[in-house]
């Protein structure tokens, strides 16, 4: 029986000639023999490496900046967590500063509106109660300097136009003076102040000047004291084009025939 056994399989006497002289070949042999009609598993290795082909060609195909990405990050070695959260931090930096330069580059910062003066006043500059005060003191400067620098002696019942003038933007402007009636044409805008609207928005100035006699002919004259300056009215202007605001105030010297503010 063995003989007979030995003649009609030849090819299993030579499958174990091969296994006795090659353990590792019988091995492989066996396992093919055992995963015959059996699905195939894939091993780990084998699955990675269809994973990372199948994930370039989508990238590849899809975007360009994704397969150059995917090449660098995986450059270096495999992919874990650890280098690929390394990678994502370094990568968005980077990406987070070019959008910021170019924004900066191809959005030029807004220039700051004025609002031209006879515009909506909730459209203006609110001033602070600081910067109203400094705008104010300004002309009111100018226009002590302007009376003190009067040519002749002051007298008692004198009348005159001196002007004060200030330094502001448009915005400013509109807001020093918000319930004024104004004109504009071209650069110039135009309007007027009653002494009311003076008195409101200036208060109390508390102008005075030293007085002097009027003699007649050789006749010397002589001090009549420290007169009050009361201010009647004000025609102003604003002009665009050198930011000033200038305002022309009419005004008289107390002590003078009829009362003692001047008026006649």
């Amino acid at each position: 029986m063995d003989a007979f056994l030995q003649k009609s399989s030849p090819t299993t006497s030579a499958s174990a000639h091969l296994t006795a002289g090659h353990p590792a070949s019988a091995s492989a042999s066996a396992s093919s023999t055992e995963m015959a009609g059996q699905p195939i598993t894939p091993t780990p290795a084998t699955a990675a490496s269809a994973s990372v082909a199948t994930t370039t060609k989508d990238i590849s195909s899809s975007d360009d900046e994704g397969l150059k990405a995917w090449q660098i990050l995986t450059k270096s070695g495999p992919v874990t967590q650890a280098t690929f959260l390394a990678w994502y931090a370094t990568h968005n930096k980077k990406t987070t500063k070019k959008r910021a330069a170019s924004t900066s580059t191809s959005k030029p910062a807004a220039k700051k509106q004025r609002v031209l003066p006879g515009a909506d006043a909730s459209e203006s500059t609110t001033l602070t109660k600081g910067k109203r005060t400094a705008l104010l003191k300004a002309i009111t400067s100018s226009l002590k300097t302007n009376i003190k620098a009067k040519k002749t002696k002051w007298h008692k019942g004198d009348r005159d136009v001196k002007a004060g003038t200030a330094v502001m933007d448009a915005n400013e402007f509109v807001a020093l003076f918000p319930n004024v009636p104004m004109t504009k044409k071209g650069v110039t805008t135009s309007f007027s102040l009653t002494g009311e609207v003076i008195a409101d928005t200036f208060g109390d100035l508390k102008l005075s000047v030293p007085t002097f006699s009027q003699p007649r002919s050789f006749q010397k004259g002589y001090k009549t004291g420290s007169q009050k300056v009361s201010l009647h009215s004000a025609d102003g202007k604003y002009s665009t084009g050198t930011s000033t605001v200038t305002l022309k105030f009419s005004l008289s010297i107390a002590g003078g025939w009829g009362d003692e503010d001047g008026d006649y």
